[in-house]
Formats: C-alpha cells, structure tokens, sequence
C-alpha cells in the first residue's frame, strides 16, 4: 500500500503548511499592528490565519477522498479478475473428467467404453 503512504504524506505536509501559513499571518498582523496599522488589519490576518487552516483541511479531506476511492477501484478490479480466473478454470475443468482403467490402469474419457490401451470394458 505505498499509494497509500504517499497520500497520508501528502495529508500530513499539507496541514504542516497550513498551521505555518497561520502563524505567519499572525505573526505579520501583530508587527502591522505594532507599526502602526488599525487594529481591523490584525482582524483580517486572524481571519487569513484560520482560512489557511481551513484550507488545509478540506484538502486533507480530499486527499482521503481520492485515496479511499482509489482503493475501492483496486478492490473492485481484483474481484473482477478472481471472478474471471475462476470462471476460466471452471471451464477449463469442463471435459477434462478420466476414467482409470481397472485392468491396466490407463486413464480414458468419461464417455469412453472400452480402454484405449488394453480394449477392456470400462
């Protein structure tokens, strides 16, 4: 399950940058604000802040979305295959059916009457 792994990574970087992308915001608010800036500026980094996160975690959604969907067409393309493996030797197995000779031993037809090697009556 290595596709697996890589979409869990993939998840784990993506709230990573997030949560720094929310700091970040924060962090810029709050010097803007000690430069000088209104107050209401520092209000829209917090809100940026929690749009970041917010962001990261409908994309962690959709990466187990994707991940899970994956995994059911895996699922359902290898039902399919063992349903058409068995069905092929199912009739494979069709007519294959011997019948041992009890004189000499040989195998012959299921249909067959006599030995094909000694003529004795199956």
């Amino acid at each position: 399950m290595t596709g697996t792994t890589s979409y869990q990574e993939s998840s784990n970087s993506s709230l990573f940058v997030g949560v720094i992308g929310a700091i970040a915001f924060i962090v810029i608010g709050l010097w803007a604000t000690s430069q000088g800036a209104p107050v209401f500026f520092l209000l829209f980094a917090i809100l940026g802040a929690f749009a970041s996160i917010a962001m990261s975690i409908a994309k962690d959604r959709e990466v187990t979305r994707l991940a899970e969907q994956k995994a059911a067409a895996a699922m359902e393309a290898d039902q399919q295959l063992k349903s058409e493996i068995a069905q092929a030797v199912k009739e494979s197995m069709k007519g294959t059916i011997k019948v041992r000779c009890k004189y000499c031993g040989s195998l012959n037809d299921e249909k067959a009457s006599k030995c094909d090697s000694c003529g004795a009556t199956l």
